[in-house]
């Protein structure tokens, strides 16, 4: 096979001249680099463990194991009905979506319409009883409660690490979520404080998620899939939030992430507890 170089002028004194000077620089930078190994001692340590790529921070792979529990999960929702058939609770859904409820079905042995949630069975049966005087509303007190999860995590410390902080990012976004909802309700944050607060939620979590998914390589446990799809599902919602929306139905989508989130994180709660 015929190789294809480069043929350059020659025979002038210039370009001789040049080519000279580059070859004594080149050789100074190669007595410099030896003598800069002799000054300094480099050794290549192989890790504890393969890393599949390239990590993006480094993290402790010393094989590990611990046992974990999932903590118990406990919120209050108001119901404004239940069915048998999802045609009919989707239809009751829209109806208050365009209210300002969330509407969202959370399916159980039943499709259940729910309006919103909140902490406490307190702050739940005060805002049963509001809007039941102020829009004659009737809605019923629905109990949510994730079970805690005894789990047994093996692997890597930072594999570790990073699925309990997935855990703890996931519970605290959805009370962010919560309470952004309420404020947003008691007209305590303008549009763009509550944008500005949702956005900085779904930077943490899309950092989480980027951990997640560089410590966790394919194929992934399902329950690291669970929560990449949650923190996923989230950035999907922050990315459609517009400031040309009326304000109930930016009130009415707020209640509906809460509630589709937190129905998510059940979903790998259930995962965690069939395993």
């Amino acid at each position: 096979m015929q190789e294809h170089t480069k043929v350059y002028p020659s025979g002038h004194a210039p370009l001789r001249w040049l080519s000279w000077l580059l070859m004594i620089l080149s050789a100074l930078v190669v007595v410099t680099g030896l003598f800069g190994r002799e000054q300094t001692s480099g050794t290549i340590t192989p890790l504890p463990t393969a890393t599949p790529y390239p990590l993006v921070e480094e993290f402790d792979e010393t094989m590990d194991t611990c046992q974990w529990t999932l903590p118990r999960v406990e919120w209050f929702a108001l119901q404004l009905g239940a069915f048998d058939n999802e045609e009919s609770a989707q239809l009751m859904g829209e109806q208050y979506r365009n209210r300002g409820a969330a509407g969202y079905l959370w399916q159980d042995e039943r499709y259940r319409v729910l309006a919103a949630i909140y902490a406490s069975e307190t702050d739940a049966r005060n805002v049963r009883q509001q809007i039941s005087q102020q829009h004659e509303v009737d809605s019923y007190l629905f109990r949510i409660f994730l079970h805690p999860v005894e789990v047994s995590l093996h692997g890597m410390r930072g594999q570790i690490e990073i699925i309990q902080a997935g855990f703890t990012h996931a519970a605290d976004m959805i009370a962010s979520l919560q309470e952004i909802s309420v404020l947003s309700d008691r007209s305590e944050l303008t549009r763009e404080e509550q944008l500005q607060r949702l956005t900085a939620l779904n930077d943490q979590l899309q950092l989480v998620k980027l951990r997640l998914y560089q410590r966790f390589p394919e194929p992934r446990n399902a329950c690291v899939t669970g929560l990449m799809t949650l923190f996923d599902d989230y950035a999907a919602f922050v990315a459609a939030a517009s400031t040309e929306e009326s304000q109930v139905l930016f009130g009415a989508g707020l209640k509906y992430q809460t509630l589709r989130s937190l129905d998510l994180l059940r979903q790998v709660y259930d995962i965690l507890g069939n395993t």
